[in-house]
């Protein structure tokens, strides 16, 4: 004996397990973050939400074995990114170290979050290192038709595209979501500010939980999360405010090294205590590092 699974599953763990919107979308950018991107576009439109990164991809076995392969997570044996250990760019050491920064999910249950969005999903991916690009189209309503068929017996497209299709998408993951099943109208982002309290508003707070709140410096941040809505973006990257929080209850010393000078600040609960200049005469001190010991 053996057990059958109906398509009944979609729902369990897609709608149903999924309590919100902005958790849905939270699900969706930690597989991002577990893909080694340094940054995720959110683009909001009329129908549709576009998610889009950097991360290494994915290839045709990787669609089938992984993403296909329901409860599986390749996070769990150790798997994931065995083929990235041998990439030139993971030779240097810093890199080395951002293989080993920690997965934000492994329940290999995160990508039914695109079902509590929208009622269709098509997924673009070209994997690192590849000149492949394939497509999944999804249409979760096939697995809603009827409770007595097996899950596994519902088809999902498969197309291969021409990379030329897609001139500027080098690598990554592209999550078009469409038929949204709720709206994001209530936000009446003007400009760079988002109503407070809206939904994007709270998918900010929720998002900067993946932040590090030590990277302030943008250009440095190993990963940034942007959100776009009207064909612009909505201020700066998401930013994790913890250090700000910090500031107001505890002592800091921030550190900033150029090639001439080393200026330090300290302050204390928020009170400046001293603030420094010094020249640069320490040759292994790198320009542009940003220290912090609180």
């Amino acid at each position: 004996m053996e057990f059958k699974i109906s398509s009944e599953l979609k729902n369990i763990i897609g709608q149903d397990l999924i309590v919100n919107d902005q958790v849905a979308i939270f699900e969706l950018v930690k597989n991002s973050y577990d893909a080694h991107a340094t940054r995720v576009d959110i683009v909001f439109e009329e129908d549709k939400i576009t998610i889009r990164d950097n991360g290494k991809g994915m290839s045709l076995n990787d669609l089938k074995n992984k993403w296909l392969f329901v409860a599986y997570s390749a996070k769990k044996d150790n798997k994931e990114d065995e083929e990235l250990r041998f990439d030139d760019r993971y030779k240097d050491y810093r890199n080395r170290i951002n293989l080993k920064r920690g997965f934000a999910g492994a329940k290999g249950i995160g990508r039914f979050s695109a079902d509590r969005l929208g009622k269709n999903l098509k997924l673009i991916t070209r994997k690192i290192n590849s000149d492949e690009v394939h497509q999944l189209d999804v249409n979760w309503g096939d697995f809603e038709k009827n409770s007595q068929t097996e899950f596994a017996n519902i088809g999902v497209k498969h197309t291969k595209l021409l990379p030329s299709k897609y001139k500027d998408f080098d690598y990554g993951v592209i999550l078009e979501i469409s038929n949204l099943r709720s709206r994001w109208s209530d936000d009446e982002s003007k400009g760079y500010k988002v109503k407070k309290n809206s939904k994007i508003d709270i998918l900010k707070r929720s998002l900067n939980k993946l932040i590090n709140p030590f990277e302030v410096n943008t250009q440095s941040n190993n990963f940034q999360i942007y959100i776009i809505k009207h064909g612009s973006k909505i201020g700066e990257p998401i930013a994790n405010d913890l250090v700000k929080l910090l500031t107001l209850k505890t002592t800091k010393l921030k550190v900033e090294i150029t090639e001439k000078i080393i200026k330090s600040k300290l302050t204390d609960r928020g009170m400046l205590i001293y603030d420094i200049e010094e020249a640069n005469n320490y040759k292994h001190l790198k320009t542009h590092q940003l220290l912090y010991c609180i």
